[in-house]
């Protein structure tokens, strides 16, 4: 199952050697099968008296053990399928040479992928809609060529379509489908004309932010200059309530009233033989 023969893994080493949780993460995950923990424990208990060497030796397994099946189609295929993703890094490599293919493509190319399974079409799909959304962190800028998010962005939405006519003849060609996207870089330069007139209205716009920023930490620096005031003058009047709360307690005390009275006003109580009473 191996492209390069001599490079890698090979299904064999997988099949015979990878635990149990591996197996079924390999079959779930790269063959969506949906009986993943089923056959791989029919595996592991086959290949402990006698390993798998050939591959109609396994898939006769996996028809024993496989309670669905699909129409149309071996109850191995998905596991093969998986086990072939898996030792052939097709997942990898595929990104890879989106990655690639996208770098290289010329303003207004055509890039067109032939996917044969659900895993590479989601793959291709979603690799295509991220190069055909800008990037928000440029929303409302103008573009022009050399700058903006990306010079390879990517316009319009290939539908999966089958080459019916070619049925006959391949089929596996069945479970094609392909996509296709359009180049759209370098297409606005001519639109760029006005740009040398937006460059002093952008550094405009800067200069006015910063100003305002700058007024800002100015009116926030004398509003906590005159909050400190503020505070000075609280506690300074809370000192003054204090001394008054006192010195009202001191004249409510009829002996401090008597003793301010005799000292500063030079004021006595009567004496006894000094109080006469006038009858009238």
């Amino acid at each position: 199952m191996r492209m390069s023969p001599g490079v890698g893994m090979s299904a064999a080493d997988v099949v015979n050697g990878a635990p149990l949780s591996e197996l079924i993460r390999i079959f779930r995950e790269y063959g969506e099968e949906r009986e993943a923990p089923r056959i791989a424990r029919a595996i592991v208990k086959d290949r402990e008296s006698r390993p798998f060497e050939r591959t109609l030796q396994l898939a006769e397994m996996i028809a024993r053990v496989a309670r669905s099946h699909e129409r149309h189609k071996h109850p191995a295929t998905r596991v093969f399928q998986a086990l072939r993703i898996h030792v052939n890094r097709e997942l990898a490599e595929l990104e890879a040479g989106l990655d690639a293919a996208l770098s290289r493509l010329a303003p207004r190319g055509r890039l067109a992928v032939i996917s044969f399974h659900s895993l590479e079409d989601r793959m291709v799909k979603q690799f295509m809609r991220r190069h055909s959304l800008a990037d928000p962190m440029y929303a409302g800028l103008p573009r022009h060529a050399g700058a903006g998010p990306s010079e390879t962005q990517a316009r319009g939405q290939g539908r999966p379509g089958r080459c019916e006519r070619n049925l006959p003849e391949s089929a596996r060609a069945q479970c094609a489908s392909a996509r296709r996207r359009t180049s759209r870089r370098n297409s606005r330069m001519k639109n760029t004309r006005w740009l040398p007139l937006a460059m002093p209205v952008l550094w405009l716009a800067v200069l006015g932010t910063a100003a305002q920023v700058i007024y800002a930490r100015h009116k926030a620096r004398d509003m906590f200059v005159h909050l400190e005031k503020l505070n000075a003058e609280r506690d300074s009047l809370d000192m003054e309530w204090g001394r008054l709360q006192l010195e009202q307690s001191y004249w409510s005390s009829h002996a401090f009233v008597e003793r301010v009275a005799n000292a500063q006003l030079r004021m006595n109580l009567p004496q006894t033989r000094d109080v006469r009473i006038v009858r009238p």
